[in-house]
């Protein structure tokens, strides 16, 4: 029984040597070796695969291009095409920080290009105004200064109902007061002019800064600066296709 005992304990400590396990304890151990290679095959098959795909993933994203921002020019042309009114609003804090508004009048040569070029300005830029005043009566809660800054908060979604609409309609008119007032811290930033359909476009831009800017050459007797013409542009008695813009002029 000892020897026996001797011959298994040693079997136990030299698993290595398949010749302490006999035929069956070779096979066994065979098997066990072969596993063994099996996970390590597949091991390194699924890593090899993975950095294929990364590699493939990583190949196909340079392929494609970059986003290109639009120009100035083009956010003109682009809010021609969506027409008058505010576009464009951006808030912070449910605080208006900017917007752009657009006017249009169609060109009558009858009289001239030069001549319908002029009227069509004055007209695209009383409907830029106009825009803008309403926009703010129906979008605006509240408008207020703090030092030279101009505050407006945009309406939110937790306005009480008021008794009989009296309160509401009030402030409304308050607003819309305030924002005529306004309307001269509006700055043409950009201008187009289609003769195929003898459109002309204005765009304006307000922000909290722009107003106050206009503030300031308002208080010291001046004129605001125009960054660009403020006559339409005529080609030999015709209207060209022409767009223009501030160099200021902000996406």
């Amino acid at each position: 029984t000892g020897r026996i005992g001797e011959e298994v304990g040693i079997e136990r400590l030299v698993p290595s040597d398949s010749r302490s396990f006999g035929p069956k304890g070779a096979e066994v151990l065979k098997t066990q070796t072969f596993n063994s290679s099996m996970k390590t095959d597949r091991s390194s098959f699924k890593e090899a695969t993975m950095k294929r795909v990364t590699f493939a993933v990583l190949a196909a994203l340079m392929t494609l291009p970059l986003a290109a921002q639009e120009s100035p020019e083009e956010v003109v042309k682009r809010l021609a095409e969506l027409g008058e009114g505010v576009h464009e609003v951006k808030a912070e804090n449910g605080r208006l920080r900017s917007l752009k508004i657009v006017g249009q009048e169609r060109i009558s040569t009858v009289l001239g290009a030069e001549k319908g070029l002029m009227t069509a300005q004055k007209r695209a830029s009383m409907k830029a105004n106009a825009a803008f005043v309403e926009w703010m009566g129906s979008n605006v809660s509240s408008i207020s200064t703090a030092g030279e800054e101009t505050i407006v908060v945009l309406t939110g979604d937790d306005q009480g109902v008021t008794e009989q609409g009296k309160e509401s309609e009030t402030t409304r008119r308050e607003i819309v007061t305030k924002a005529e007032g306004l309307v001269r811290g509006l700055s043409l930033v950009g201008k187009d002019q289609d003769p195929d359909s003898k459109l002309l476009t204005l765009v304006f831009s307000w922000s909290p800064e722009r107003a106050a800017l206009s503030d300031e050459a308002r208080t010291a007797n001046r004129e605001p600066s125009r960054p660009i013409p403020s006559q339409p542009a005529v080609d030999g008695g015709s209207i060209p296709r022409k767009t223009v813009v501030s160099p200021d002029f902000d996406n």
